[in-house]
């Protein structure tokens, strides 16, 4: 894909974001509405249902909790139905219409996020460079396997792979000793 493509797809996810968030907003107020007429949070329910994988679904059952006669299900059927009704909830649907449901729980910073890949990576290559630095390693054979698995599952470079075999060869030859 070349750079005209990529900032077009790109101005095509911004629009189709907004027109999302407004849509998803629109709907939220009318499942609000619906809840505080008919004592029903089956529409709630739905759209909790059609949020997309990448979408702040939280933030939406927030805003409906916070505005409607919605309260969050934590019953055995929550699977079925996130929502339940809330007798005597005054709902303020100005309020529901002025304040956006995305501003709910707002997504942390890139930087703030706990980045637990980085960090394990991080881990195999002090490793790696203690190795290649003659350090004596200080480490179990379950340890050592373990740090193998974590190479594997993280896809690290071959190169990380290939010194914790050596050194599994050199803790097999230390045991032996």
């Amino acid at each position: 894909m070349d750079i005209k493509q990529l900032n077009s797809k790109i101005k095509l996810i911004r629009t189709n974001g907004a027109k999302l968030d407004a849509l998803i907003q629109d709907v939220a107020v009318g499942c609000i509405e619906h809840a505080a007429a008919h004592g029903d949070v089956r529409p709630a329910n739905q759209l909790w249902e059609a949020m997309p994988n990448g979408s702040r679904r939280n933030a939406l059952g927030m805003y409906l909790c916070q505005y409607g006669a919605v309260r969050v299900n934590t019953g055995k059927d929550k699977e079925q139905s996130r929502f339940k009704f809330q007798k005597d909830f005054e709902t303020d649907i100005t309020a529901a219409r002025a304040v956006m449901w995305y501003s709910f729980k707002p997504e942390k910073d890139l930087a703030e996020e706990f980045n637990l890949s980085g960090k394990l990576q991080s881990l195999l290559k002090a490793y790696n460079k203690a190795l290649s630095d003659g350090q004596s390693i200080k480490a179990t054979p379950d340890e050592i396997q373990l740090l193998k698995s974590l190479a594997a599952a993280l896809r690290v470079q071959d190169n990380i792979k290939a010194t914790i075999k050596l050194e599994e060869l050199k803790l097999e030859e230390h045991l032996a000793a």
